[in-house]
């Protein structure tokens, strides 16, 4: 068995919360990576302004929650379960 095969319900139910956990981290990551290279760094580099705005902020927001479901729907869709 490999790290995606679930013997029991329990370790099912402990790799999904892995998963969740893991996934929510690199959305919140993701979101965030993008929202500084996209909106301070590359900004300051190209013209030495930055000009921020909350709907960025939301945009980035949103983009890293999607980014994050969408790695836990393809992480969760690889668990098997053999019980």
């Amino acid at each position: 068995m490999d790290e995606t095969d679930c013997a029991t319900i329990e370790e099912y139910k402990d790799k999904k919360k892995q998963i969740q956990k893991a996934s929510f981290l690199a959305g919140i990551l993701w979101g965030l990576f993008m929202l500084i290279f996209t909106e301070y760094l590359f900004p300051y580099l190209i013209n030495g302004e930055i000009n921020l705005s909350w709907w960025n902020i939301s945009i980035w927001g949103l983009g890293g929650t999607f980014f994050g479901i969408t790695m836990y729907w393809l992480s969760k869709s690889k668990l098997k379960k053999h019980f």
